[in-house]
């Protein structure tokens, strides 16, 4: 469940040691190497050149021993501590306490540990210095709070370390804080801002990782290995919201990234997890599927915890099944992995009462020695109280566990009548269902066809691209709806060596849009007429008109209206005029970029009684044309769409930059355009129509 930062777990060290003759041939030549270095730091200590050598020397040889024999490490540890002490090498007495604490976290003496972090945060702070090891003794001090439910204690630890990372610019990833943070507010049910933090934790909104995940892109196996961990943990909070089904999606995203990375006890561990969350939703069968799954890889690697949790399952679904055979036979399993467990869990004690006893001794060395015989005496009498408290712990856990199994027998049989009545309940439901899904489907088909239909109407009211290439030397028309009928449309009319050519964007996309679009090039056919083309005078009346077919001068509840660039092209005379309602466009001349600004106001639309006062009017702007130049006109579809590696906005001076790019080859403007506009939005969702425009005398 728990993300490691720093800390290297005993635990690690035992699943290597079962995989030791696998890799044989490998753990030779590292014994080989181990050795060879350990010769050489006994030649450096037994002759040092100075304090600072043997201090280095000491301290590296208990790095190398603190696997394989933890109590020469600690006597190691112990020496270079006092004598980066005694001669005030700060770095060194960190490094030492530190580890220190790793190595009593490791064996399980959490209160020595403790001691240790804290003394390594006294010490940093003292010389406000070293604080990439003050943050990594606050990681593993939470871990130990953590395990003690001390929350409060424990986001503040990691508090700490997050402030320092940003205020001191600290090389360390803040991924593992955050991912720990969200495992707390798990623990005090604060699911809300567990999701928050696993957000965080890969600077990903949860349901995107889940989406990259399902995509197969993730390439790094270490990468793989930390989202399995975060979608494991969004799992726990929608299982805990009994949102079954999400949850159920991301530990199966999990699992997948862990069959990639191969990290078998993880895999075993998530079988039993999507067990157990089928299992709550009453479907036994799916269940046993993967607690099988998991039971594979549990015995292969001795996983005695995970072993339990099958077995337990198991037993139960089997037993309220009543197959007594299959059931006892999962009983004797569980009952099995307890024993090793609680095996080990004195081995661990006993382990644990040695390293102790070994600490102390060594202290006893460097500061008491004259005490000797009194510590022993009193250290014989812990040893016997451990013992016998040990003793009577575990008797009290096998009663506590048997009264457990007791009420879970009485509970399974008084609720099996209950299951039977509410799986009839769930067939008649779940048969209702069907027959509602078919006449949604029906109805989704009818809708459809009638949109695709209405999208073979608005394309035919769109100018021929043939009539406007035969004005131009070059021009592309680039419309992309963002549903099956769009909201932007274009509109263009000749007359000998004039043209007049519109960009317009209508409130709304899809069937509202649509209608919109419609209604817009129906008023412009009408209004456009070859002894009125000015420019300013078209968009008032379009305004007008707009307000009289939808009723809006009486402030109703239409107050949709268009964005629209037009333009007159005076082929003779190389002059354009132009006006625009909140919609610009873009000339290139000579290379460089002129935008042309529109006026602030729409064209109908946003009528109320404050601007009934107000008389829309449009600005003529003329400007004289090259045969070079290159016009373009454009809804706000393209550059603001939503992508690129921090998903934000395209942006007008990239889109100015594309537009540079495409006028070297214009005959591909459109195919060009399509390919930066699907490389910027990535997975994105498409947010709204596009259209753009691009002609050049």
């Amino acid at each position: 469940m728990y993300c490691v930062l720093f800390l290297q777990h005993f635990s690690c060290y035992i699943h290597q040691m079962k995989h030791l003759f696998l890799f044989f041939s490998l753990q030779c030549a590292v014994a080989l190497s181990q050795v060879s270095t350990i010769d050489s730091l006994e030649l450096i200590i037994n002759a040092p050149e100075n304090d600072s050598v043997l201090c280095h020397a000491i301290f590296s040889k208990g790095r190398i021993m603190e696997k394989s024999n933890p109590t020469e490490a600690l006597a190691l540890y112990e020496r270079s501590l006092h004598l980066a002490q005694n001669n005030e090498f700060q770095q060194l007495e960190v490094l030492s306490l530190n580890y220190l604490g790793v190595l009593c976290y490791n064996i399980g003496a959490d209160d020595q540990a403790c001691a240790y972090y804290k003394a390594v945060i006294e010490r940093t702070n003292q010389y406000n210095d070293f604080f990439d090891v003050n943050c990594k003794s606050l990681s593993n001090l939470g871990l130990i709070y953590h395990k003690n439910e001390e929350y409060e204690q424990e986001y503040l630890c990691y508090k700490k370390a997050i402030q320092q990372i940003k205020e001191k610019e600290i090389s360390l990833s803040l991924a593992a804080f955050y991912h720990n943070i969200a495992h707390i507010h798990i623990s005090q049910l604060k699911l809300d801002s567990a999701l928050f933090y696993f957000d965080l934790t890969h600077d990903i909104n949860h349901q995107t990782l889940l989406e990259i995940a399902e995509s197969d892109t993730i390439s790094v196996l270490q990468r793989k290995n930390d989202f399995a961990y975060t979608l494991s943990g969004v799992a726990e909070v929608y299982q805990k919201r009994k949102e079954y089904d999400i949850a159920f999606n991301f530990l199966k995203a999990a699992l997948n990234l862990r069959h990639d990375v191969g990290y078998k006890s993880e895999i075993a561990k998530t079988h039993n997890q999507l067990g157990i969350l089928l299992r709550e939703q009453n479907k036994a069968s799916l269940a046993l599927k993967y607690f099988r799954e998991s039971g594979i890889n549990a015995e292969k690697l001795q996983l005695h915890e995970e072993i339990t949790v099958y077995a337990r399952n198991q037993y139960e679904i089997y037993k309220s099944w009543n197959k007594p055979d299959s059931a006892l036979k999962y009983h004797e399993i569980y009952f099995r992995a307890v024993e090793k467990i609680k095996q080990k869990e004195t081995e661990h004690a006993l382990t644990e009462f040695a390293f102790l006893n070994d600490l102390e001794k060594i202290e006893r060395a460097y500061n008491e020695q004259a005490l000797t015989s009194k510590i022993i005496r009193i250290e014989e009498k812990k040893r016997e109280k451990f013992l016998r408290y040990s003793l009577l712990g575990i008797l009290i856990l096998i009663i506590g566990f048997l009264i457990f199994l007791y009420n879970r027998f009485r509970i399974i049989r008084s609720q099996k009548n209950v299951i039977k009545e509410k799986k009839v309940e769930i067939e008649i439901a779940y048969s209702d269902l069907n027959a509602e899904k078919l006449k949604v489907e029906k109805k989704n088909k009818v809708i459809t066809d009638s949109l695709n239909y209405a999208k073979r109407i608005q394309d035919a009211i769109l100018p021929e691209n043939e009539l406007i290439q035969s004005f131009f030397n070059h021009f592309f028309a680039f419309y992309l709806p963002k549903d099956i009928v769009g909201g932007d449309f274009y509109w263009y009319r000749c007359y000998d060596d004039l043209a007049i050519i519109a960009s317009v964007d209508c409130t709304g996309h899809g069937v509202p849009g649509g209608f919109m679009s419609m209604m817009g090039s129906l008023l412009l056919d009408k209004i456009v007429k070859a002894e009125q083309l000015n420019t300013a005078k078209i968009l008032e009346e379009l305004n007008e008109e707009i307000i009289r077919v939808l009723k809006q001068n009486s402030g109703g509840e239409i107050q949709d209206g268009m964005d629209i660039s037009l333009c007159l092209v005076d082929k003779k005379n190389k002059k354009m005029h132009f006006s625009g309602a909140r919609n610009g466009i873009l000339v290139i001349q000579n290379g460089v970029f002129n935008r042309l600004q529109a006026d602030l106001l729409p064209v109908g639309g946003n009528y109320s009684s404050k601007s009934k006062k107000l008389k829309r009017t449009y600005e003529t702007q003329i400007i004289s044309l090259n045969n070079a130049d290159w016009v373009f006109m454009y809804s706000d579809g393209f550059h603001d769409q939503l992508g690129g590696e921090h998903f934000t906005s395209l942006g007008m001076e990239q889109f100015e930059n594309m537009l540079k790019e495409i006028i070297d080859e214009p005959n591909g403007a459109c195919m060009q355009l399509q390919n930066h506009f699907d490389n910027w939005k990535r997975n994105m969702i498409q947010l709204d129509d596009v259209l753009v425009l691009g002609f050049q005398l």
